[in-house]
């Protein structure tokens, strides 16, 4: 018998955490039958999967190279450049050190584990408690697609755990500048233009800022001698692309025309709100 302050506590952490240990309960349930056949590889594409583990595992094991080309497979094909695999995956370590099988199980319940920690948090980020919360990352981590995919030996379908860190990332970043941080230091928007081939990407900005005074850097020099005149296209943004006229208006001649139209409705939906263009030419 636990003594009573001992029982206490762990009552009171159950209690309060009945939920997760549900979570984690039902997912190592999930994986269950798999991890129980600890040792052997399933049907359908288990063969080819272990096939590119086994490989790379040997590549560095036997040769100690890294494992970027696969010479047993069609008289030699790449290996690190196969999108099927996952050679160049943090992930490969466990097939490095466990052999394929072993390996690709323990990488799976890894990541089912994962996909049900980042649904937790996003359900809890839009408000879910209790049940609902449980229900909706029960039926993401141990989703039949999963259970399909996995059965047949896809481990490729193993990146989709992490969409919900994605959305949960995406909606934090929408209002909290702490989680948007570090991907605007690592974002690189590019500013596209018309080529004499098509579309070319004309210059490489890491923020609006940026964009701005380089398209007014370029507006400000197009060559030649008559009336410069600028059109700017919007989609959802006329406003701010006003502000931007104004911005862009100050560093133009005095006789510069800025005009304003609606970008069109197929270029806005490929690349999405808050793009706009320009145009300019001299009369």
């Amino acid at each position: 018998m636990l003594p009573a302050r001992i029982a206490g506590r762990v009552g009171g952490f159950l209690r309060l955490h009945r939920w997760r240990i549900l979570v984690l309960v039902a997912v190592l349930g999930f994986f269950t039958p798999m991890l129980l056949r600890w040792s052997e590889s399933g049907q359908g594409d288990w063969g080819y999967f272990h096939f590119l583990d086994e490989v790379a595992r040997r590549t560095v094991r036997d040769y100690g190279q890294v494992p970027e080309w696969n010479p047993y497979h069609c008289g030699g094909n790449v290996l690190a450049a196969n999108t099927q695999g996952h050679t160049l995956s943090p992930w490969v370590v466990f097939p490095l050190l466990l052999g394929p099988t072993a390996g690709v199980k323990v990488s799976v319940v890894l990541h089912g584990l994962l996909g049900a920690l980042g649904m937790w948090l996003l359900l809890g980020a839009a408000g879910l408690r209790g049940p609902g919360r449980f229900l909706g990352t029960l039926l993401f981590a141990c989703s039949g697609f999963f259970g399909l995919q996995i059965a047949v030996g896809h481990v490729w379908v193993l990146p989709f755990y992490y969409v919900p860190f994605v959305m949960l990332f995406l909606l934090r970043g929408c209002y909290e500048l702490r989680w948007a941080a570090l991907a605007g230091a690592l974002s690189v928007r590019p500013i596209v233009g018309h080529g004499g081939d098509g579309a070319i990407t004309i210059a490489k900005v890491r923020s609006e800022d940026a964009a701005i005074r380089e398209i007014v850097q370029r507006v400000a020099s197009h060559p030649g001698a008559g009336k410069l005149v600028a059109l700017l296209e919007y989609t959802d943004n006329r406003k701010r692309v006003e502000e931007i006229g104004a911005i862009l208006g100050a560093a133009l001649p005095p006789d510069a025309e800025i005009l304003y139209s609606p970008l069109s409705s197929t270029s806005s939906v490929h690349m999405g709100p808050g793009t706009w263009g320009v145009a300019v030419s001299r009369e």
